[in-house]
């Protein structure tokens, strides 16, 4: 995926999560649902979660990244 702007992959993720707890206890209303911990990714040398908000730069992956979601 040379070219993918990271930012965008968490938050398609994110999106995913929302829509997968929105089916989930529909019946109960005062059930609060939503993202504990939200879609990240460890690219090359990062060890830990890269997770980027909207004001943090765009970061591309490119050929050859190792990418673990």
């Amino acid at each position: 995926m040379n070219g993918a702007n990271i930012r965008e992959i968490c938050e398609f993720g994110d999106s995913l999560i929302l829509q997968e707890t929105a089916n989930v206890f529909r019946k109960e209303k005062q059930m609060k649902k939503g993202i504990a911990f939200p879609t990240s990714l460890s690219v090359n040398n990062c060890i830990c979660h890269f997770s980027p908000t909207t004001t943090d730069p765009d970061v591309f992956l490119q050929d050859g990244d190792v990418v673990k979601v």
